[in-house]
């Protein structure tokens, strides 16, 4: 993983804020644009920023983790690799995650493959 890392956090097609996050300095710079941004707002630690992530993915020691591990192709839990391939969906909100180096996706698409609730765009 590089030094810094940039996201953005949506809610629906919504910009709700972004994030700069400095592993050197272990730091992280959050940028509220939206009233349910999950992320804080100014300097944030880079724990409080990893504890956020943590809590939007399938919790560590659950009974089926192992099999979640496997179909994200990872050998053992890293909570940048697991955001980076769900985007921090979840089941039932619309809130959502895209680093800022990826290629451009449709969400829409995404969490229909996933099995995922889906808005009308207008």
């Amino acid at each position: 993983m590089g030094k810094k890392v940039i996201f953005d956090h949506y809610h629906k097609d919504d910009l709700m804020g972004t994030v700069i996050v400095d592993f050197e300095e272990e730091l992280c710079y959050s940028k509220r644009n939206g009233k349910f941004f999950l992320f804080g707002d100014g300097v944030v630690s880079l724990s409080f920023i990893e504890k956020r992530i943590d809590d939007r993915l399938v919790p560590a020691g659950r009974r089926d983790e192992k099999l979640f591990l496997i179909k994200l192709g990872l050998a053992e839990r890293d909570i940048w690799k697991m955001a980076r391939s769900t985007h921090l969906c979840m089941m039932n909100d619309y809130d959502w995650i895209k680093f800022r180096d990826e290629e451009p996706f449709d969400i829409l698409e995404f969490r229909k493959r996933e099995g995922l609730k889906v808005w009308e765009r207008a």
